[in-house]
């Protein structure tokens, strides 16, 4: 038995020294990577927040770099912060296709607009 608990003790040592938590920086590039993705956590915020496709692209920019300065500091999160990581990055991977889908359904004419001014161009 008291080799049982001292392999969950270990386990639990390596456990803790391999996640021990983000530094100052990376706390601050987790906060900003946060920040940033709630603004994509639905097609209705992401509207909402960027008026423009300006400011939806620049945003998109915004929370990519976010991303690259969570590099360093995979190492160092916690299970749980990685768990959260890839929840938001399907989520806001997700967003941001929705919401390139329907700009793209918007820019392209229906076949009513294409059939009327092809009608408008005959007479």
């Amino acid at each position: 038995m008291k080799k049982f608990i001292y392999a969950i003790a270990a386990g639990a040592l390596m456990a803790s020294c391999i996640q021990q938590g983000l530094d100052a920086e990376g706390q601050k590039a987790w906060d900003n990577f946060k920040e940033i993705s709630a603004t994509f956590e639905t097609t209705e915020i992401a509207y909402d927040t960027y008026e423009t496709a300006e400011d939806f692209n620049a945003a998109c920019k915004a929370w990519s770099e976010a991303t690259q300065a969570m590099a360093p500091y995979m190492l160092s999160m916690t299970s749980e912060q990685l768990d959260s990581l890839n929840q938001m990055t399907e989520q806001v991977g997700a967003v941001v296709k929705q919401v390139q889908e329907e700009v793209n359904a918007q820019a392209q004419p229906s076949d009513d607009t294409e059939e009327a001014s092809e009608e408008e161009e005959e007479e």
